[in-house]
């Protein structure tokens, strides 16, 4: 077998992951609703639309494409959490909230963490306007 990525200028890895994490705070509780919001949004979201995560005072906002239709949820979030609004995939969210206990919102990706200290990353599509 080969490498997967060969030449000179191979991205740091570690570097981009740090640089995504800078303007992480203190992560917050991942609560039933939450979960279960998100698990409607995995199950029912069209991948060719977009899921836009607002969180706006406390009250995290998810918003997303189903069939013809829009799935929209509101849900208030256990501790401080930073406004902000970006567009991701609920999906790969979904795929790690029964294993993680806490998780933040950040411009560039959603991170989650594990009680044994297991940090999940998903990147988002872009930050919304």
């Amino acid at each position: 077998l080969g490498r997967a990525i060969s030449g000179d200028n191979l991205p740091d890895l570690a570097a981009r992951i740090d640089e995504s994490l800078e303007d992480a705070g203190e992560l917050v509780p991942i609560g039933l609703s939450l979960r279960d919001a998100f698990n409607r949004a995995a199950s029912m979201w069209d991948p060719e639309g977009d899921c836009l995560l607002t969180i706006t005072d406390g009250v995290l906002k998810l918003r997303a494409k189903v069939g013809p239709g829009q799935l929209n949820e509101a849900v208030k979030l256990k501790g401080n959490h930073k406004d902000v609004s970006v567009k991701t995939n609920p999906k790969l969210i979904a795929r790690m909230l029964d294993s993680c206990d806490s998780f933040q919102v950040l411009d560039r990706c959603v991170v989650m963490t594990t009680p044994q200290s297991f940090t999940y990353l998903v990147a988002n599509k872009y930050k919304s306007a």
